[in-house]
């Protein structure tokens, strides 16, 4: 007992002796974000476990097309598992053909790295690597992403997929929604054979362990955040200068962003938000709120919180309501990670960076992105190859996690608050049905349109400080006090949907759809947004912004309805051809 006393203390205190250590190969950390076990193959002297892993990944497949769930899956890679799956799926016809098994061909035989240093009986200091465990998370959660794609690939190939991901989102489930589903019935008298025909056809045994995988990476990745030694490294990071704080402002912001994820958001099976194995029932389901939302909503709204300083800049909305001033000195770098904006706002129109010439990964891997024009956006388009494309993704990434994550907690609270509300009505049936209705629509009146002021103003702050010269003449402003002078963003040049019949259901209406006899039109329902009192963002007209947004908008409408009078001129050569055959 003494022995593990012993080696118990030492490792509270990060100091081990080496001889504890398991024999291992030197550290790869590339490949070993790969995989799901990277201990795993460190601990592999032989050099044998990427073919045992993409062995094992091909027999899961195997096993999980017969449509049964695969018991034990504690040791399945997943990024082996993508590439089996790859291969053999037919390639597509603008896709370049790739050997999936180099990657997991066997590696040379190796000897113990730490043999001279156990002879020698010396101890070792196990140091945390938060970074490395934050990328290493991430890249778990876009092998999802990418594995969510490729089942659906698959799935598709099966001649029955419709009917069965039909069935399996209508009759599978016992509920729906919280109420009991009545078609769920006719599965008693569909026998095993059947059930496993729907599994096939919808790849659930795949997806099922796929989805599990993300939340769990998921989790792991918020505990992880939630440290105060990753936000310690995440403030050394973000206390470089240069384009390497871009760098590093970019790969957190990619990372929050993926917490921000539901399974059912990326993966095109399910719809619904839950997948359910027809053969054994037990079914998988989004939380009305994940971890990974309720943590970025409170580091959004948390002003306080060591992260939110971290990302955003300090703004109230009488500042947002105005042009940008900028500052007239630089941001002070007190090691704290604190958001710089005039450090940002210096690589607003440069080029972008040579690859081979940056130190950091971080810097190297952004650098590439902008090399190969993988941040592509409208911006890079007119500016050519500039970082500006970088701080656009910056902006976008914190922009659309936060948002999602409030939205998620908004609408589960709304959802609490009806439900509540429904419970109350039960005991009081007395009121009328007209009473009631009002209530609803004034409730849904009050809830469909509620905006966070603060965070909307603070997310036009954060991106008017970084890109002043594209933005810094934007603000928030009341939508009555809009003058021709102002280019309204996302009202303005936009695609219009199409005219649609409007059918008035309960009213006798003629041939046309116009009401029959002198019948008045319905009143304007209560939940409508009301007029005047609301904030858009705008940018004098003139400016340079609003004009390249204008063009491409416009391009966009154009382009719309091009396609929309192709397809016009199709029904209407079909109607013709009809016509004539009838004749």
């Amino acid at each position: 007992i003494a022995p593990i006393k012993a080696t118990r203390l030492n490792l509270q205190y990060n100091v081990f002796p080496v001889s504890l250590a398991a024999p291992q190969r030197a550290r790869q950390p590339g490949f070993e974000r790969l995989l799901d076990h990277p201990a795993r193959y460190l601990c592999d002297l032989s050099g044998q476990y990427p073919v045992e892993s993409f062995r094992q990944a091909k027999v899961f497949l195997a096993e999980a097309a017969r449509g049964i769930a695969v018991q034990d899956v504690r040791h399945l890679e997943l990024t082996a598992m993508a590439d089996a799956l790859l291969a053999s799926l037919p390639i597509e016809a603008d896709a370049e053909p790739v050997d999936a098994g180099v990657l997991w061909e066997a590696q040379a035989g190796v000897v113990d790295v730490l043999h001279n240093a156990r002879q020698r009986q010396v101890c070792g200091v196990l140091l945390d690597d938060a970074w490395y465990r934050l990328r290493h998370l991430r890249q778990r959660v876009d092998t999802c992403q990418q594995l969510f794609a490729l089942c659906a690939r698959h799935a598709v190939l099966h001649p029955h997929h419709a009917s069965a991901l039909l069935v399996q989102q209508l009759v599978v489930p016992r509920s729906i929604r919280g109420q009991e589903n009545p078609l769920h019935a006719a599965m008693a008298r569909l026998h095993e054979p059947g059930r496993r025909a729907i599994n096939q056809s919808t790849a659930t045994v795949q997806r099922a362990v796929v989805w599990r995988h993300m939340l769990s990476a998921q989790d792991a990745l918020v505990a992880s955040l939630k440290q105060s030694a990753t936000e310690q490294m995440l403030a050394d990071h973000l206390s470089l200068e240069g384009f390497d704080y871009v760098a590093a402002m970019y790969e957190l912001s990619r990372t929050l962003a993926t917490l921000a994820l539901l399974p059912s958001n990326v993966d095109p099976l399910a719809p619904g938000g839950d997948m359910v194995d027809a053969v054994t029932g037990v079914g998988l389901w989004d939380q009305a709120v994940s971890l990974g939302q309720k943590f970025l909503n409170q580091i959004a709204s948390d002003v306080t919180s060591p992260l939110h300083l971290m990302l955003w800049p300090e703004c109230d909305l009488q500042t947002a309501c105005a042009p940008y001033v900028v500052p007239i000195t630089d941001d002070e770098n007190n090691g704290d990670g604190r958001f710089r904006a005039t450090e940002l706002a210096r690589f607003e129109t440069r080029p972008a960076p040579d690859p081979i010439a940056q130190v950091t990964l971080d810097a190297t891997t952004l650098a590439n992105l902008l090399a190969g024009d993988s941040l592509q956006n409208f911006f890079l388009i007119n500016n050519g190859k500039a970082t500006t494309a970088a701080l656009v993704a910056i902006f976008e990434n914190l922009q659309s996690a936060s948002d999602g994550a409030a939205n998620a907690v908004d609408k589960a609270s709304q959802a609490l608050a009806s439900a509540k509300g429904t419970a109350n009505s039960a005991h009081a049936n007395v009121r009328s049905a007209n009473d009631r209705l009002a209530q609803m629509q004034e409730r849904l009146g009050t809830n469909a349109h509620k905006i966070n002021v603060n965070r909307q103003g603070r997310g036009v702050q954060q991106l008017r400080s970084m890109m002043p010269e594209h933005f810094g003449a934007a603000f928030l402003i009341r939508r009555n006090q809009v003058t021709p002078q102002h280019y309204v963003f996302g009202l303005e040049d936009l695609p219009g949907r199409e005219s649609l019949p409007k059918t008035r259901y309960g009213q006798y209406l003629r041939a046309d759809g116009t009401p029959f006899g002198d019948i008045a039109p319905p009143p304007p329902s209560s939940t409508r947004l009301p007029t005047g009192d609301n904030l858009v963002l705008v940018i004098p007209r003139g400016h340079k912004t609003a004009q390249v947004v204008g063009d491409m908008n416009r391009t966009l409408k154009k382009a719309r309805e091009a396609a929309g009078a192709v397809g016009d001129a199709e029904r209407g050569h079909i109607r013709a051809k009809s016509g004539l055959s009838e004749a």
